[in-house]
């Protein structure tokens, strides 16, 4: 194969072109990463605390920590998924009741009657919870009691 000059070049042009293609795409999507183990709630909670992680149109990451209950409540729009971080607690979904415990993940259809009973030992519960679409609290909608 004969190198030329042209051919050099356009190798290097090629080169440049796609390094700042790539370099495009990893400089355009704005990336976290946050060690959850690391955040803290506020000392003097009463019951249930929310931080929001990220959104945008398409999702909503909060952490939540619950130191006895979540009332019961659906949502009509969203689907959420939660990943318990600390803690233990008695879960209801729809007419099932089950205890969740660090590691667990629990996938929550829209429509999904859903609460967390009662937090169990004297850890708080903490939750990531990822929804989709974007959440903005509204489409939180609670029934009569948790029994139902």
């Amino acid at each position: 194969m004969k190198c030329t000059f042209n051919t050099f070049t356009g190798m290097i042009q090629r080169l440049l072109l796609i390094s700042l293609f790539w370099m495009a795409c990893f400089w355009s999507y704005a990336q976290n990463l946050w060690h959850t183990d690391t955040l803290r709630v506020p000392k003097n909670f009463e019951n249930v605390h929310v931080q929001t992680l990220a959104h945008d149109s398409l999702q909503s990451v909060f952490v939540i920590w619950v130191k006895k209950e979540v009332k019961g409540h659906f949502h009509a729009a969203h689907t959420e998924c939660i990943v318990v971080l600390e803690g233990k607690a008695l879960m209801r979904l729809n007419d099932q009741i089950i205890t969740i415990k660090r590691g667990d993940v629990i996938h929550v259809p829209s429509g999904t009657k859903h609460a967390v009973l009662e937090v169990k030992g004297n850890k708080t519960l903490k939750v990531l919870s990822i929804q989709a679409p974007y959440f903005d609290g509204k489409d939180r909608i609670f029934i009569q009691d948790n029994a139902q």
